[in-house]
């Protein structure tokens, strides 16, 4: 089991990094099939629907990711990013504060650069 954990996960990864998001997507979904707990994989699939532009799908998966593990400041910037694109400037603002309380100031920097601060 933990070899196929491990196989579908660097394999997703793999294709996330070429570009084939929804190969990617699939094997993270394998991940989450056989360990539900397994953060990194609900991260992956998330920057991966967020590619795609499915915006909701990834907050989905970002909101499982900070349910597993709440100090992990790249969750928040990704979910708020997705918030962010979809309009959701108030989401994204409070997704940039924890982010920042965590010790990463990238998207409260972002968004003051596109005038959304």
């Amino acid at each position: 089991m933990k070899n196929d954990i491990d196989i579908y996960y660097n394999r997703g990864n793999s294709y996330f990094e070429l570009g084939k998001y929804d190969l990617a997507i699939s094997d993270f979904s394998k991940v989450i099939e056989i360990d539900s707990n397994h953060e990194d994989a609900y991260i992956g699939r998330g920057i991966a629907f967020n590619e795609l532009r499915k915006y909701d799908l990834a907050i989905s998966d970002f909101n499982k990711a900070i349910e597993l593990n709440p100090n992990y400041p790249e969750v928040y910037i990704s979910r708020g990013v997705a918030y962010a694109v979809q309009g959701k400037l108030k989401k994204a603002k409070e997704d940039a504060i924890k982010a920042s309380q965590l010790g990463d100031d990238r998207l409260i920097n972002l968004m003051k650069q596109n005038g959304h601060w």
